[in-house]
């Protein structure tokens, strides 16, 4: 699949990505930041459409899904570390042993 996003179509997002999730299975989307998670997921509840090839679930062109129907088989959890987060995270270490901190 490849994707582009309208108002940029000079600049790739997605390039010739191919990936496979087996029926009952719980999949994370890791990486570094601008790697591309938040356009596939855009990608994948249809707030885009690819640009060249398909997204299929269970065989089926999702863009021939109702789009509410799509969405509602799939839960979405971010994990954005906020400021808040990093603070907590400081306190709790520094009452931890030094070596369980690491």
């Amino acid at each position: 699949m490849h994707f582009v996003y309208p108002t940029r179509p000079n600049i790739p997002i997605l390039r010739g990505l191919s990936l496979t999730v087996e029926p009952g299975t719980v999949t994370a989307l890791v990486g570094p930041s601008g790697c591309g998670k938040s356009s596939l997921i855009g990608l994948l509840q249809r707030f885009y459409d690819v640009t060249a090839g398909s997204i299929l679930l269970d065989g089926v062109d999702i863009r021939r899904l109702p789009v509410a129907w799509l969405r509602a088989q799939m839960a979405l959890v971010q994990q954005v570390r906020t400021r808040e987060t990093r603070r907590r995270q400081r306190r709790y270490a520094c009452r931890l042993p030094a070596a369980r901190a690491q």
